[in-house]
């Protein structure tokens, strides 16, 4: 994209323009270069700094950001192309109604970037949203660590990813993702053909998450899985048998509970069999533990071992000691110590 000397409107680059152009973060001259074989684009004169954030442009992103400005313009907001916000040095793909910062990513974006970004519309007083592409797809399969940086927690809908549909101009929203040890992630999705309609949905809270226990399908699968890791001596599986080995047990011998009886949200990089399975084997050699040596051996174990996800969204005090809370208490419940119990005494 390029600003028209004259008339101070955005273009986007292809070949049957004439103009002269400006860059619309420095106001530098730009040169058009439409040849046949790459796509048309716009360049500064060589060895020339440009201050404002640049980055490669796919087709998918280029489309998109202009159907994103006419599906905000048909529903009766104002929405420019890449307005430059001089003040902070950034230019969000669409800015909605003056205050809203659009960006629609498509392409990888480093976790550094991504957080200087997010703060500067944050310390400027903008809303903002970040709209995923194709890449970022499930393909076939949700990848937490490729979308880590940009999910959103909801109150009511769990932890959300939005993405924009190039093909069919709608938003889709992906919700109420969650994991559990060795399985695929879990997630339910909608698609959404306006703004209001998906603002309506968002702040309704109509629909609820379903249950979250594993059911024995899913079990058998953690399972197999745990089955096929030993086989094929995966790394995480020897690290785990060899726990095992030093307390005379064996990895596929532990109750089913201790590899995760529930789809939680998403909050750590590494796999929770990583404080799981070293916190059971110190319950096994402790039976009658107090809930004061519990907790005590819960920061020893298990605080050390964690990698929380790198959204700083995420990185809040309170949720974080929401989420371990919720897990401390599931897993030293009655439940599990009379499993437990039974389990020594086989």
């Amino acid at each position: 994209m390029a600003k028209d000397e004259m008339t101070g409107e955005l273009k986007q680059a292809s070949k049957n323009l004439t103009a002269s152009f400006l860059c619309p973060g420095c106001d530098r001259p730009v040169h058009l270069r439409a040849g046949n074989i790459r796509m048309a684009y716009f360049a500064h004169r060589a060895n020339e700094a440009c201050e404002t954030f640049s980055e490669g442009e796919t087709s998918e992103h280029l489309r998109g950001k202009a159907q994103l400005q006419a599906w905000f313009t048909r529903q009766g907001g104002t929405a420019v192309l890449e307005s430059p916000i001089r003040q902070l040095g950034q230019r969000p793909d669409i800015l909605v109604n003056e205050r809203l910062a659009v960006e629609f990513q498509c392409s990888p974006l480093s976790e550094e970037r991504f957080n200087e970004r997010v703060s500067g519309y944050h310390q400027g007083g903008y809303q903002q949203i970040w709209l995923l592409g194709r890449p970022y797809l499930p393909q076939p399969r949700l990848s937490i660590s490729k979308i880590s940086k940009f999910i959103i927690a909801h109150a009511r809908f769990g932890v959300c990813q939005l993405y924009w549909q190039t093909e069919t101009e709608k938003i889709l929203v992906v919700f109420d993702i969650k994991q559990a040890p060795l399985l695929p992630i879990r997630y339910y999705q909608r698609q959404f053909d306006s703004w209001l309609q998906w603002r309506a949905w968002w702040l309704s809270g109509v629909e609820k998450p379903a249950s979250v226990s594993l059911n024995q399908e899913a079990i058998l699968r953690q399972r197999h899985a745990l089955l096929l890791g030993l086989h094929h001596k995966a790394t995480p599986m020897l690290r785990w048998q060899a726990l095992c080995y030093q307390q005379q047990t064996h990895l596929l011998e532990l109750p089913e509970w201790v590899y995760g009886g529930e789809f939680n949200d998403p909050c750590f990089i590494n796999n929770e069999l990583d404080w799981r399975i070293p916190l059971f084997l110190w319950w096994q050699a402790h039976p009658d533990a107090t809930p004061r040596q519990q907790l005590i051996s819960w920061g020893k174990r298990v605080l050390p071992r964690l990698r929380w996800l790198s959204n700083q969204k995420w990185q809040q005090t309170v949720w974080q000691q929401q989420q371990l809370r919720v897990r401390r208490e599931a897993f030293f419940s009655d439940k599990h110590h009379e499993s437990m119990v039974q389990w020594l005494h086989k």
